[in-house]
């Protein structure tokens, strides 16, 4: 693939519209036993799309939470392109109300970017660079650590029958952003 301009451009995959770091809600248990897995992914899905207006792609939470002061389990959570783990913790336990606080957080270094997101992220601008029109990346993985430094080469595909390598580089993230930029590779055709 020819490319009109060797520019690097750097892009961000916005998942969830703010960082969603530190959010906690309080959620009616209707007993004081907690909340099954699937309670949870609901709950957290529910609270998720009010603060942002979105609702994620798929949450996945290996367990529930006992209405415990610090029980805590882990979620797979997918929004725009992004994938990553939530810490959740229980803060608090009102019997009375039969209620339990909790708060959740992404884990740092956990955010991988999905190879699947890369044409509809960086499609625009590679057009505007390059004159073709971007239709398919395949990369050796299907999700990419967000991990700052890591390189990935792709293979792309464009509209107009081009071929050729596209690169890949991770300069972290923060929450559900993660930032990278993309070039093609130096004797790229």
């Amino acid at each position: 693939m020819t490319s009109k301009h060797q520019s690097l451009s750097r892009f961000a995959i916005l998942a969830v519209a703010i960082v969603l770091a530190g959010c906690s809600v309080s959620v009616s248990t209707g007993d004081s036993q907690g909340l099954s897995a699937d309670q949870l992914e609901t709950e957290l899905g529910d609270e998720a799309a009010a603060q942002t207006g979105d609702a994620l792609d798929a949450i996945d939470c290996t367990n529930g939470l006992d209405a415990e002061v610090d029980d805590a389990t882990n979620c797979s959570v997918t929004e725009k392109g992004v994938v990553a783990i939530w810490d959740v913790k229980v803060t608090n336990v009102d019997d009375d109300n039969d209620s339990i606080d909790f708060s959740w957080q992404v884990q740092d270094g956990s955010q991988r970017l999905l190879a699947s997101s890369i044409v509809d992220s960086v499609g625009a601008d590679f057009g505007r660079q390059t004159g073709y029109t971007l239709t398919a990346v395949q990369c050796p993985q299907q999700e990419i650590s967000a991990q700052p430094g890591t390189t990935v080469t792709c293979d792309a595909s464009t509209a107009e029958g081009e071929t050729g390598p596209l690169r890949l580089t991770m300069d972290g993230a923060e929450g559900m952003v993660v930032n990278f930029s993309w070039d093609l590779p130096t004797g790229a055709s």
